[in-house]
């Protein structure tokens, strides 16, 4: 049993280098006394008489411990661990679905745009040879052809 000491209550701590005095905080001084109080206890209250797997406090929490509270823990880790799976597969199978009406848009509209610019090209080149053939008259009506 650890007994309290006027040294452990002091209000100060003695610099061995210098040997100076330098004061505590009130909340080292908590702590202090705290720790002080706790090894001042009787450790049978604790522990029971028959040692740590008796019938006192710390065999309840030991045991407790070993057949509650771990289980219950792998258990709810596992149930994290295949919600998490769960949602991991949902969001795949959503990207899958969203990347499939990206893809099928894209590729609608580059027919569409490949379909219009055949259209334009094919406009574009009946003009041109419309303003070939009339240029080819002029010229031979003007007699300045071969």
């Amino acid at each position: 049993m650890i007994t309290v000491t006027p040294q452990v209550l002091s209000l100060g701590t003695f610099n061995r280098l210098k040997g100076e005095v330098f004061p505590i905080s009130f909340y080292g001084m908590g702590i202090l006394i705290q720790v002080a109080m706790l090894f001042a206890q009787d450790a049978s209250l604790l522990t029971g008489v028959g040692g740590w797997a008796g019938a006192g406090l710390l065999g309840l929490v030991l045991g407790w411990l070993l057949m509650r509270h771990l289980p219950a823990k792998d258990q709810q880790i596992k149930d994290f661990i295949e919600s998490k799976d769960m949602l991991v597969k949902d969001m795949i199978t959503e990207f899958k679905g969203a990347l499939h009406l990206v893809v099928t848009h894209c590729r609608d509209e580059n027919l569409l745009a490949r379909k219009e610019y055949r259209e334009q090209t094919e406009t574009l080149r009946s003009l041109w040879s419309c303003f070939l053939e009339s240029s080819k008259r002029e010229l031979a009506e003007k007699g300045l052809t071969k």
